[in-house]
């Protein structure tokens, strides 16, 4: 359990004497406005009898938190009925209805609504048995755009919610009934006790009841940056706030919307942001937009013009003449609504929603949809080691004690009995992990027993002092802890002052390099103190790290007396530099067996990756030689203070030279790694970064996109992060490259198809009406063909499968026109050979049907079957935007693809032979159907000859320099497990259990370049050139 239970502050707490009634008889003296008037001010709080007063007010004992009355029972109405639950309200979704409502809001929707009723009027004057239907049919029409339109931004919504409620989240610790257990943080009452650790977030508002160092990053709620020390005199915690050090207990005083976030959140109302795709789309939409009004705009001028000089000619009545000018303007209104292809930002939406499911398959939990767009285009990955590229599966395999080197872990007896009292003392002691007595399974290596809220570094330790006879529990209840102080990244350790008789130790923890520095002397297995050899010392750790083992040292200092502030804290002791050096272990983390060939499927698809850790230099030379990040001697491995001293030369040339080379930060500090994310997007790469700690947000942030562990990572590195990693593997990482490349393309494919149909569209329209034929399509027909491009495109060439052939590509440039040379050759080449083929069947159908009579309801129902085919074959077509020839490549593994074909074949016959009078058609025999069909199918063929015209398949890719990946295998096959999307039959792994259960042996964690499973997909690639 938490070390703050056994610290001397947690053991000075004292509760108020009260006379305990029911909950029922309890009343509550304090309601939220008193509390809200308490928060911040230490004078309101001595007026309510202090955090011992104001805790019995609330029902609730200092140290062992809610009473067993209450906490059996689970009933805590009461308190909720007077504080409120912690959970904020969400603003509800939008109704079907109100959705429809909106759409019908949309000026040109409503504008051929008014055309229809219109229409209506004067058809009724003109017939009064069926002059209503044109008009109709297009109120019709516009309505079941609308329903369409309202259906997808429902269903959107609607898979939003799920995929927000979804999301997991972080257990709280609290304290009831004197245990400690874990529960999600909306189950918080006001009056519970919860432990605070660094890295996790202040679940609600409360006051600080017990303390170890802690400080508190209060930027959500102040804007200020600073870390805020608190202490008794500074008592007060905010929900939503960080805490980057040390460890609390906190007294719960205000949840939900009582709570200060929760006050700040219900005055706002969070606004929808805009991806960078979605931009960029919307921006092509109004280009395309303002093409397709000119384009309406000079088609209905030429009309009326020729209305007007025919009307004196015609022998139409009056109504008749004004019903055709009606016509007319309703068709260039529905130019507009084709044209304006607001189905682009839908594609966009269908394609991210559908994606970010699949991918949680992947161990993927995207929270930012741009983040998916941004990842398909990433230049360089700054990965963290520990438990991305290994196993974070840590055993101790070689000890140094007592003056002693043993190559295997020694015995029992082979440790004096003051040795191991010293290793209770300075690991046992000096750890936060726990594990209860009842869990601890002697027939099972320590290593896999259920260890809670430690790092798998600190939990490798104490598994190792475990294998001594040592009750964990036991032994931390015996020791009286003056001050805990938590791992500091800068010193690379943590240490904990402590009585040992009538004086004081302070234990050291943390790498033996650091430490070493601070030691004079060690102690032997016998007890006694003897000068230590610092250079023999220094050898020993070298051949441990350069084997890729972390090295761990434990020390401790003598002192005779504490100082005390006036507060009654203890003043810090000044650095020493005479400490005695106890010993030190190596600690093997084996790497992935994927992670290997998932660096190398990385360098494939153009994309550095970059080592950034605490570790040793050498540890992490081996590691990244290992998992080929380092594979030329061209290549540099740094460590911080080297790279920190760099960059503050300002000498730009240096670190122009340098950045390209970087591959292994060592022993850097979490503003390193931000230091070089920043760095690396200054010269222009799209830079993603790992992390797991508190101290890794500011990187994350600062990174394009921020990428947190989930299994390993704290509160507050979420937070920070765009996507999660839900298994911690790196392997993960490249599969979200892969997914955001699919998305990318699923749009382009999307874009090719729309855009086609826009140019042949608006070209027939236009040059059938001057030509003489008023309206070669009709506005209803026009909108039917808007709904296949906007709605069932979307979902059919939005929710295409990637494919691990998309990892074979370089990144494209953020600055790179979102229509490639490929689609510019696809889209123009098939819309001109469509409006050939419909322009020789609109003046030339004679050359087919000799019965047909030019201009007829069939002439005009064989040109509007055929165009609508010619999309369908299209369709295929649109499926590729990389030049590929096989357009039927995986056709099957999309069957949102098959459906929507089904859907659209199925209603295009409904609108020939069924909603005659409405689609304004008439029945086709069935040779003029196969005709049709035939017509359609032309586009296969004409696609394949358009494929065949080279063009650049590459452009816009960013060019990389052959030295880049210079010395890396990427010639070879590479072998990665079956991505959980791309197999059905893949089961996932646990993500609830931090570490799984293993028996201390890991040698086949290392990778075997010649080894795969039945399992793997195997792709052979052509190497990346330097172009």
């Amino acid at each position: 359990m938490s070390s703050i239970r056994h610290s001397k502050s947690f053991r000075n707490v004292k509760n108020q004497i009260i006379t305990l009634t029911s909950i029922e008889s309890h009343e509550f003296i304090y309601d939220p406005n008193d509390i809200h008037m308490m928060q911040g001010h230490l004078g309101y709080l001595a007026e309510m009898g202090g955090v011992q007063g104001f805790a019995a007010a609330l029902r609730t004992d200092l140290k062992n938190g809610l009473y067993r009355d209450e906490v059996e029972s689970s009933n805590f109405a009461k308190r909720e009925s007077i504080y409120s639950k912690n959970v904020f309200p969400k603003a509800p979704l939008k109704t079907f209805l109100e959705l429809m409502w909106e759409g019908l809001q949309d000026p040109m929707l409503i504008v051929l609504m008014i055309a229809g009723v219109i229409s209506v009027g004067l058809g009724l004057v003109h017939s009064l048995g069926s002059g209503w239907i044109e008009g109709l049919s297009i109120i019709f029409a516009v309505v079941l755009v609308d329903l369409v339109g309202a259906f997808n931004q429902w269903n959107q919504q609607r898979q939003f919610s799920q995929m927000d409620t979804s999301k997991e989240v972080d257990m709280v610790s609290l304290i009831r009934d004197g245990q400690t257990i874990q529960v999600v943080p909306d189950d918080i009452q006001v009056g519970d006790l919860v432990l605070l650790t660094a890295g996790s977030f202040v679940p609600a508002d409360g006051i600080l009841v017990a303390d170890e160092s802690i400080k508190v990053n209060e930027s959500r709620l102040t804007g200020e940056s600073r870390d805020v020390t608190k202490s008794f005199y500074e008592p007060f915690l905010y929900g939503g706030t960080e805490v980057r050090e040390g460890q609390a207990l906190m007294l719960t005083v205000a949840v939900g919307v009582n709570s200060a976030y929760g006050r700040i959140m219900s005055a706002l109302a969070e606004e929808d942001t805009e991806t960078p795709l979605q931009k960029k789309l919307e921006d092509a939409a109004k280009l395309i937009g303002y093409i397709g009004v000119a384009t309406a705009v000079l088609l209905f001028t030429v009309l009326v013009i020729r209305w007007g000089v025919d009307f004196d000619s015609s022998e139409e009545s009056t109504s008749e003449k004004l019903n055709k000018l009606l016509t007319y303007f309703i068709i260039s209104v529905t130019i507009i609504v084709v044209a304006v292809p607001e189905g682009l930002p839908l594609a966009v939406i269908v394609s991210l929603a559908y994606s970010m499911r699949k991918m949680l398959k992947d161990n993927l939990m995207v929270r930012k949809l741009a983040a998916c767009e941004t990842m398909g285009n990433c230049t360089t990955i700054c990965s963290d080691k520990t438990g991305t590229l290994t196993q974070n599966l840590m055993t101790v395999v070689k000890v140094y004690l007592g003056g002693v080197e043993y190559e295997t872990i020694p015995s029992k007896e082979q440790v004096s009995p003051i040795l191991r009292q010293l290793v209770i003392e300075s690991v046992v002691v000096n750890s936060k992990a726990w594990c209860s007595t009842e869990e601890m399974d002697p027939n099972r290596p320590p290593e896999s027993w259920p260890w809670k809220d430690g790092n798998q570094t600190e939990i490798s330790l104490l598994a190792w002092s475990c294998r001594y006879g040592i009750s964990v529990p036991e032994c931390r209840e015996q020791y009286m802890i003056e001050k805990n102080y938590p791992f500091d990244s800068i010193k690379k350790q943590s240490s904990v002052l402590m009585q040992s008789g009538n004086s004081y130790r302070r234990y050291y923890k943390g790498a033996a390099d650091f430490l070493l520095d601070g030691c004079d002397r060690y102690v032997d297995h016998t007890g006694n103190v003897r000068p230590i050899d610092k250079p023999a010392m220094q050898s020993l750790l070298l051949k441990m790290t350069s084997s890729g083992l972390r090295t761990i040292a434990f020390a401790y200092e003598e002192i005779n007396a504490l100082e005390f502030d006036e507060d009654g804290n203890v003043v810090d002791p000044a650095p020493t530099t005479s400490a005695i050096f106890i010993g030190c272990v190596g600690i093997k983390d084996p790497l992935r067996p994927e992670s290997y060939d998932s660096v190398r499927q990385c360098q494939r698809a153009g994309i550095v990756v970059r080592m950034v850790t605490g570790d040793h230099l050498e540890t992490a030379k081996f590691i990244a030689r290992e998992c080929g990040i380092l594979t030329s001697e061209k290549h540099v491995a740094m460590v911080g203070a080297e790279f920190r001293k760099l960059v503050a030369s300002n000498n730009t040339d240096a670190i122009d030279e340098l950045l390209p080379r970087l591959r292994v930060l060592a022993r850097s500090k979490p503003e390193d790694k931000e230091t070089l994310v920043r760095l690396l997007r200054s010269k222009g790469h799209v830079v993603a970064a790992t992390g797991d700690g508190t101290n890794d947000a500011p990187a994350l942030k600062a990174a394009d996109v921020g990428i947190a562990m989930f299994i390993e990572g704290t509160a507050v590195a979420k937070s920070a992060a765009e996507i999660w990693i839900l298994d911690d593997n790196f392997l993960s990482i490249v599969m979200s490259v892969m997914w955001g490349r699919s998305v990318f393309d699923n749009i382009r494919k999307f874009v090719q198809f729309q855009l086609a149909i826009n140019l042949v569209a608006l070209s027939i329209t236009f040059i059938g009406a001057c030509a003489g034929f008023s309206n070669p399509l009709t506005a209803v027909q026009l909108l039917w063909v808007n709904l296949i491009m906007d709605t069932f495109a979307a979902l059919a060439l939005g929710t295409e499968m990637p494919t691990l052939e998309l990892l074979n590509r370089r990144p494209y440039s953020l600055r790179t026109s979102l229509i490639s040379q490929v689609m510019w050759r696809n889209l123009t080449l098939s819309a001109v050979a469509e409006l050939i083929i419909l322009l020789i069947i609109l003046f030339r159908i004679d050359l087919f049907f000799d019965y047909v009579k030019e201009k007829s309801e069939e002439h005009y129902t064989i040109v509007f079957n055929c165009f609508v085919w010619l999309q369908i074959f299209n369709q295929f077509n649109a499926r590729k935007v990389m030049g590929e020839m096989n357009v039927f490549s995986k056709i099957f593994s999309n069957m949102t693809f098959s459906i929507i074909l089904v859907i659209i074949i199925g209603m295009q016959i409904l609108m020939v032979e069924v909603l005659k009078p409405i689609a304004s058609t008439v029945s086709l025999k069935w040779d003029e159907w196969l005709f049709c069909v035939g017509i359609g199918a032309c586009m296969l063929v004409v696609g394949v000859f358009i494929r065949l015209i080279p063009v650049d398949i590459n452009h816009g890719q960013i060019d990389i320099p052959a030295e880049t990946f210079e010395g890396a295998d990427l010639s070879a096959p590479i072998h990665l497990n079956t991505p959980h999307s791309l197999d059905s039959n893949y089961h996932a792994p646990d993500r609830q259990t931090k570490r799984g259960h293993h028996d201390g042996h890991h040698d086949k964690g290392h990778h075997d370049k010649g080894h795969h499973d039945k399992d793997s997909h195997i792709i052979e690639m052509n190497t990346i050139g330097a172009n």
